[in-house]
This record gives C-alpha cells, structure tokens and sequence, in this order.
C-alpha cells in the first residue's frame, strides 16, 4: 500500500501487486489442509457430492438419497416428476438451485466423489468473490477516480480477513456462490450504468440471470438493482432512453437465463417455498415477535454474537472481528453522512437487504441464510478504514507513512485473528467430529468393505443417510453407479428398530446389522432370531451383526403360506402364548415376506374376533393397526425376496368375557381403506390362530 497519500491514488504497479498479494492470500487461508479441515463428511456437502457424481455420470433426475424425504410424493401428486439428465433444479434435500452442482461435476469428473472435489470448488469461488469485492468497490466509486482504487484494495483486504467468507469458502456448499455472482452481477450493473454500452448490460442480464441458480436469496437481487437504476433514470434526463433500453435488454437476458428455472416453479410451485417454510420464522408455533427479535439479533450478529451453529461459524462469533467492527460502523456514518451519493445507500440498502433471510429465519443469525451481504459489509468497513487514513496523513502529512505501516499492520492482524479462529479455535473444537458425521462416516467406509452381495441394514432410521452412501463409496467403484446403486451393491437400508420391526434380508444372502447410538433394542433381537450370526465389531460407534445366508432362517413358530394380492407373502408367526387374561397385553411377531416392489404403502392389522365360533364377522375385542415399523420400514420400501418380521401389541380389554377368540391379519391402504386381498380365497383376511381368555 506504499504510495497513498494527499489525495494520490496507488499506482498501477503497487496497486496490481497487492492485490495479487491479497488474492494468493485468500486462496492459500482455503487451500491449506482442505482434504482434512473440516473433518467428517457433512450431509449436506455428502448430499452436493451424489448431485455432482450423477450430473458427471449423466443419472437421470430427481434424484433423492435421504430416506425421509417423504415431501417428494406430495410435491408429484399433481404432476409426476420430469426425468432430465440436466435438471434446472435438484428436488432433493429440499431442493437446492443447482449452478453449484454442476461446476462440482466437473470437479467429479476429474478427482472422483470426494468431499474435497466441491470443496475445491467452493475455494475457487471463494476467492473470485473476494475478487468480485474489488470489482464492484471499483465501479461503485468509478465517478470518484481519486479514491476508486484505495477503496477497492481495502475492500479487498477486509473481504480476505472475514471469518464467514473463509469458512464458507472450504465446505461443499453452494453458499458462496452467491456472493461472487452477485458480486459480479452489482459491478457490472454499475458499470453498464456508466457506460451505457449495451455490452455491458447484456453481461450484467447474464450475471444476474446465473446468479438465481446459486441460493434463494438471490431472488433479492433484482429489487436491489432497482435502486440505483431508478436514480439515474431521474438524475440523467439526457441518457435516460440509453438507460431505458439498456435496462430493458438487461432484464431481457436475465429473463431468458432464468426461463428454465421459473418455468420448473410453475410446474412444481411447492419448491418455491418448501425450504424457505422450513427455516421461517413466522409459523404458528413462533409468531411474528420472533422475527421483530431477529432484527436485533441479525444486526447484533455483525459485531456482537454471531451464528452459534458450529459447522458454519466458531460458535457466537460475530461476522466481524474487532477491528473490522470497528472500521464497519465508521463506514456506516461515513455513509449516512454522505447519503446523497448513490453508492453509499446502495451499499446500506444492498447489506440489509440481504440480511433479510436471517431475519425471517427460525433464529437469527444465521450466517447462511446472510452471507448475501458480507459483500457489502465489507466496501462500507473499507469505508471507514480509509476515512481513518485519510484523516491522519491529510493534515498531518509528516507521519503518513507510520499511518500507512499501521493501517497495513491492522489489516494483516485482521487476517491473523480469522485464520487462528478457524484453524485453531474452531478446527480443535472437541465435538467438531461429530458434528460433521465422522462416526457415519466410518460407518459407510465400514459398508464398503463388505462384500457386494451382503445385505446392509442401519438401526436407528438415518437422517443424514447421504453421508453413508457417500462415504461407503470405494474409488475404484465410483465410475460404475447405477440408479439406486452405488458400484455393485444396494443401497444399505435404514430402519427404526426401537419400533420392534425387523427386516431380515434375503435368506440366500448374507445380512449385516449396523447398530448407531439410539437403538439399544435390536442387540437382544437379533441375538434371538439369529443365534447362527456373529458380532463382527463392536466399538463407541457402531456395532455390526453379521448373519449367514441360510434357506431356513428367520423361521417362525408358526408356518403359512398364505399371499395378499401378489404382493406379500405371510411366512409365519409367533405367539409366545395363547392363554391371556383380560387387560393382559397380547404381543406377536409376523413374518413377511415381499414378493414384488410396490409402489404404495400398505397399513398392516392383526384384529382380535370373538368370542366363541369366531369368524370373519365376528366383533373386533382388540386391534393393532400400523405401518411395518410403526411406518418406519413401509411397504414401499421392501425389495422383492425380501423378508420382513414386525412386531403387533394387542391390549385386551378389562371387560373382555372369557372365551376362545380368533386372531386375524390383512392388509389395506390407508387413504382408500382398500383391502388387499389373498389369492385363491375370497377374502381380504386371514385367521391365523385362536387364543384363550380366562
């Protein structure tokens, strides 16, 4: 920064060569330690690196990795999915825009499916973003060429040393890549602006165009953009038509960019808002106080308590550090005190416009939903850091070089304070393994060293599962996925089995049981069903239970061969003992086994007739009617040989007389109460035993 002073601007070669410094800068603080830093494969950056595979290996979408993602039915009903090998929009996770994905495709295609290959694209991002905040301080200042290039190159240096930008920076996210469209998208709108070449403005349509494919706050963007073009519509009468026709082309290309994207909307309107609701802060169980809070605890997030989610931030630490804050709130005076120059409240409208979706967010702040305005925060900081500057050397020009050497030294601590909280501070975090799934993890790298044939079950249901099938992944597999597979193997299968559901595989194949923290029922079930298995490891994270193939295992007490519809086959049941009592609680296992894929859910029942000569019409003393699983392992969800043993809890009633009853066992579909019926009887249900109450 040598060669400031009396109002001179930096030269050229000065100039270029600091922020040459400043850029490598950047991009070493995001290429150090990437592979490892954070640790763990978050679900989300699991989830982006599925997305970017099947875009490099041309997969039909949607595509949906989660098991919970249930919203999708609903959002099909009316109209079903449009299969696309380039999707406008990825459905699953609750829909992402997807410019991110496919720049991550092309990381895929050359590294295969490793965290670390989006997290390469996000550093890049990174640091053009902090490129973007050199340009637009640039062109936002262009009618001030005196100060233009200071305020850039300080721009530039705060934008190196903020914690948010660093972090989101180095995960698989497709956060940053917002900031650096939109940050190109605002610079070459004012530049358009001032140069009125139609050029610069159908440059400046693209940009704002691609950046709605990056993160829903982009959809603010345009209202932004409507500031500074409705000022000089009114301060230049004479280029007003060049204006006009310049704006005009503008939205012109942008429209034409964001086409696919509104016409997706139009098909599917419930993606329009479906994450949006998930995060808002306005549903009846908060109400509207907690988004007045949240004005506070955005604003409050800058300069006082950040976000405390620890995967995006060190837990509570503002967006800026102290010296930035500092610097910050100088450049807002400075900005409100000179109001009437448009960049200044642009800047101001600018930052708090994209601070928005933190405010109407469940909690503020939420540097995810706001990183949209770091951008600006950081040219209004570089504001009152050369407001400070130019305070010292103007009136006293015998020491501006100790002010120059001062504003560099703090400049160079700001960086240093952001790298040690994040490569100290935050990277020695104790629970920061776990935080970002590394026990899933090891889980999935556990999966894909067993043998391709052996069939995978995980207790209890995942709610990160794209971390498992992501880290199960070997490299020399990721070239051959299939719709459904991964190599050569399954999908491993998640159940819940505190809910007494047990699903037990294909009796020729192999079965392995991973048990995680959560479920401490299975252990005595599976030892129960399978004495022939063997614990194959047992540790802090996960234990897994390996069972033999064998024709005659998972035999019940009781055997049928009874089948419903050509879809499920009951293989038996267990009924530890027919003489009950009443206000006893009759518990049973029954065996199924699927004999197809279904594509709908089936409600199973086992209903108590009687008493004395019970029959099919016979009044209903006791029921239990439920999805496998309590609807945690549903019908849809079984795959053709596959058997399945759940559990069903009948409570007798005290006043239920004594007597033989019947119990009975069917299927029907819940919306339509529609039975399915047994094939080669005319019937929808099945007797299966009688018990006694005494």
């Amino acid at each position: 920064m040598a060669g400031y002073g009396g109002g001179e601007t930096v030269s050229r070669r000065w100039h270029t060569l600091a922020l040459v410094a400043l850029l490598l800068t950047a991009f070493g603080m995001r290429l150090y330690r990437l592979n490892d830093l954070p640790p763990g494969l978050f679900h989300d950056e699991a989830y982006n690196t599925l997305d970017a595979q099947a875009l490099a290996a041309g997969l039909p979408h949607p595509r949906f990795y989660d098991s919970w993602e249930i919203y999708a039915r609903t959002v099909h009903t009316t109209w079903p999915p449009a299969t696309t090998r380039f999707p406008v929009f990825l459905e699953g996770n609750y829909g992402r825009e997807p410019l991110f994905h496919y720049l991550g495709a092309l990381a895929v295609a050359l590294v295969g499916p490793r965290v670390w290959a989006l997290r390469l694209v996000s550093a890049v991002a990174g640091v053009l973003a902090v490129l973007a905040a050199h340009m637009a301080t640039r062109e936002l200042f262009a009618d001030e060429p005196h100060r233009a290039r200071r305020l850039a190159l300080l721009a530039t240096a705060v934008a190196t040393g903020i914690y948010s930008l660093l972090a989101f920076s180095r995960l698989g996210l497709r956060i940053i890549t917002l900031v650096t469209f939109e940050g190109f998208a605002v610079a070459l709108w004012w530049r358009a602006g001032r140069d009125l070449r139609l050029r610069w403005w159908a440059l400046a349509g693209l940009l704002l165009g691609l950046a709605q494919y990056t993160y829903i706050p982009a959809r603010l963007l345009p209202v932004i953009l409507a500031y500074p073009t409705l000022v000089w519509l009114k301060r230049r009468s004479r280029q007003r038509p060049r204006l006009l026709r310049g704006t005009l082309l503008a939205l012109l290309v942008a429209s034409a960019v964001i086409a696919p994207l509104f016409a997706f909307f139009v098909r599917y309107p419930a993606y329009l808002t479906l994450r949006a609701k998930a995060i808002a802060a306005v549903t009846p169980e908060r109400g509207p106080a907690v988004m007045i809070a949240n004005v506070g605890r955005a604003l409050g997030g800058l300069i006082w308590r950040g976000d405390p989610n620890p995967i995006l931030n060190l837990p509570n630490r503002p967006a800026l550090d102290a010296v930035q804050s500092a610097f910050f709130v100088i450049g807002v005076i400075v900005c409100l005190r000179q109001i009437r120059r448009p960049a200044r409240p642009f800047l101001l409208i600018w930052a708090m416009m994209m601070h928005i979706p933190s405010v109407v967010s469940g909690v503020a702040p939420t540097f995810g939903r706001s990183i949209g305005g770091i951008l600006p925060v950081a040219v209004i900081a570089a504001i009152g850091l050369e407001a400070i500057w130019a305070g010292g050397p103007a009136r006293w020009p015998g020491i501006r070089s100790l002010t120059t050497l001062a504003l560099i030294g703090t400049l160079v601590l700001s960086v240093g304070l952001t790298a040690r909280d994040y490569f100290t501070a935050w990277a020695q975090l104790p629970d920061l393994p776990h935080i970002l799934h590394e026990e899933l993890a090891t889980v999935g790298r556990y999966i894909g060293g067993l043998p391709d044939e052996t069939v995978v079950y995980v207790t209890p249901t995942q709610e990160n599962y794209a971390t498992l099938l992501l880290a199960m992944q070997c490299p020399e597999r990721h070239g051959s996925v299939e719709l459904g597979k991964w190599g050569t193997r399954d999908r491993p299968r998640d159940f819940y089995g505190p809910a007494g559901l047990l699903p037990a595989g294909d009796p020729g194949r192999e079965t392995a049981y991973l048990i995680l923290e959560g479920d401490d029922t299975t252990v005595t079930l599976l030892e129960a069903t399978f004495p022939e298995g063997r614990w194959d490891v047992q540790n802090a994270t996960f234990a897994a239970y390996r069972v033999p193939p064998s024709p005659g295992r998972a035999r019940p007490q009781y055997l049928t061969h009874a089948e419903f519809a050509d879809l499920i086959r009951l293989i038996g049941f267990d009924l530890p003992s027919t003489d009950v009592h009443p206000g006893d609680t009759l518990s049973m296992q029954l065996t199924w086994q699927a004999l197809k894929l279904m594509d709908r859910r089936y409600t199973a029942f086992v209903h108590l007739l009687g008493p004395h000569n019970s029959t099919l019409d016979s009044p209903i003393w006791a029921q239990d009617d439920h999805e496998p699983g309590q609807a945690t392992y549903s019908t849809d969800r079984w795959f053709p040989g596959e058997v399945v043993i759940d559990t069903f809890h009948l409570h007798i009633p005290t006043d239920a007389p004594p007597g033989e009853y019947t119990l009975s066992t069917g299927f029907y579909e819940l919306e339509t109460m529609e039975r399915l019926p047994l094939v080669d009887l005319e019937s929808d249900r099945l007797l299966l035993t009688q018990v006694e109450i005494k």
